[in-house]
């Protein structure tokens, strides 16, 4: 999860403050790092989220959404469970989706081709299930919706689509 910059800092200053700096010289050597990695993950992820939750309700209305992206494109991929809401638990869903799917996307053109899958999974099998629509590529909506309602926070995700049958048989 990429930080900015000033939330980075922010991050630093408690983390010196709550002792992680654990020598006491002013610095966070590599073990001190290393010690704190995965807490400023979590904070930054949480913190993104929280940020975007301007009533602080613990949840992503339509409008808080607009308010951070402009739009309201992805708003009901995110919003997994229809509620008009969107949970913590479907965003950081759909932030993992939205990651996986740029780190595919090589030409950065918002979309996949068969060619990008293939140099991902090294065969073309799931594609045509991703590609909803049928024109020979994987939209980022297509991608998200057809990673399964419940992935990835059930061990029992749905099997409303073939796709999900395919990713799990190949460790997607």
């Amino acid at each position: 999860m990429a930080m900015n910059v000033a939330a980075l800092k922010e991050f630093l200053k408690k983390c010196t403050l709550d002792g992680v700096d654990t020598d006491g010289d002013g610095c966070i050597t590599k073990e001190e790092w290393d010690s704190i990695y995965e807490k400023m993950q979590k904070e930054g992820e949480k913190g993104t989220f929280s940020s975007q939750d301007k009533n602080g309700d613990g949840k992503l209305s339509r409008e808080e959404w607009i308010a951070t992206y402009g739009n309201d494109r992805m708003f009901d991929v995110y919003d997994v469970d229809g509620d008009g809401t969107i949970s913590p638990e479907e965003w950081l869903r759909g932030e993992a989706a939205r990651k996986a799917f740029l780190s595919m996307d090589r030409d950065d053109d918002g979309k996949l081709s068969r060619d990008e899958w293939l140099i991902k999974f090294g065969n073309t099998d799931g594609f045509d299930a991703y590609d909803a629509d049928g024109d020979g590529f994987v939209s980022p909506e297509e991608f998200l919706a057809a990673q399964g309602p419940q992935w990835p926070f059930s061990s029992r995700p749905s099997m409303q689509t073939s796709a999900w049958a395919w990713r799990n048989q190949n460790g997607f």
